[in-house]
């Protein structure tokens, strides 16, 4: 009998190619190598081979979104991880870079990772930006104290476009001074919630939803989704009227959390989660005539709460 000849697969013909065009330096045709090999069969190493041809080209933007493909292995692969956190800083988003490492070090996998390098390269590479590019910065502080004035949300792109290429000091900074004279709903809890990614951990003077000066301690300060107190609300709801009325619950819930998010950091509902809890839900009962406006007069102290952040919701549309 003849011997059988075993010819390597689609997938391992296109990897060696790629293998062999990066080790002589030609990453545009080793990218198109790996990628006609990911198309076979998507796995996470072809998946780093191939942001790294990015990354010699230049492309680190176009290399981030690719490598969100398998995120969640990055996050928990030393190497991977490195390799992205290097990636922020050649694209020069030293905002996203610092919140990467903040995230990371509560990942058992990334133990033995050496964050103390990670943020000394990083602060350095800040420190240089900083001092080249002052009139970037002093155009994004003016902009967002233009924002403050002006009662309007930020538009998704123009806040990115803000955080590019911004030291963290230089954040901090900008965050301070618009922090202290708050008058926008909408940017108070965004620029708090940019803060705490950044892992801030020092006391600010805040003005809240009704412009009263409020001292906010970062240090043990959480995310809005992981305060226990919006999850007390929302389980209540479920757990009381889940079967009642689902689509509206679906509403009330979404309301809950917008309201919840436009006070933070000092969201009244804290002192009574589960009254306040209840009252989303008697009022629309009452709006659909299925229960006396009478039911809601022992709420009449957050009812006037709620009708306050309604009226800025109604301002920011």
């Amino acid at each position: 009998m003849g011997q059988t000849i075993l010819f390597p697969s689609d997938r391992e013909r296109e990897e060696k190619l790629g293998k062999t065009a990066w080790e002589k330096g030609d990453y545009g045709k080793a990218q198109s190598h790996f990628e006609r090999a990911y198309q076979a069969v998507p796995d996470y190493q072809l998946n780093r081979q191939i942001v790294s041809c990015l990354e010699k080209q230049g492309a680190f933007y176009r290399a981030l979104q690719f490598a969100e493909g398998f995120q969640e292995e990055y996050d928990q692969d030393p190497a991977g991880f490195d390799q992205l956190f290097h990636l922020y800083l050649l694209h020069q988003d030293f905002l996203m870079a610092r919140k990467y490492l903040c995230l990371a070090t509560r990942r058992p996998a990334l133990a033995d990772f050496d964050f103390a390098q990670a943020k000394q390269e990083l602060k350095q590479l800040e420190q240089v930006f900083a001092f080249y590019d002052l009139e970037s910065v002093q155009e994004k502080r003016e902009y967002l104290l233009q924002v403050n004035r002006s009662l309007f949300p930020v538009p998704q792109g123009k806040w990115e476009e803000v955080l590019a290429r911004l030291p963290y000091a230089s954040f901090v900074s900008i965050a301070k001074e618009v922090l202290a004279k708050a008058r926008n709903p909408y940017l108070r809890p965004r620029l708090v919630e940019e803060l705490v990614k950044l892992g801030y951990q020092e006391e600010l003077v805040i003005q809240d939803v009704k412009g009263v000066a409020q001292t906010c301690c970062f240090k043990d300060l959480r995310l809005p989704l992981e305060l226990p107190t919006l999850r007390q609300m929302l389980q209540y709801l479920e757990k009381e009227h889940g079967q009642e009325d689902p689509i509206l619950l679906d509403s009330i819930k979404g309301e809950v959390e917008a309201h919840f998010a436009l006070a933070y950091p000092f969201a009244p509902q804290i002192k009574a989660p589960l009254e306040w809890a209840e009252s989303y839900w008697k009022e629309y009962q009452v709006a659909l005539g299925s229960i006396p406006a009478e039911s809601l007069t022992s709420f009449a102290e957050i009812q006037l709460a709620k009708q306050d952040l309604r009226n800025l919701l109604q301002i920011q549309l």
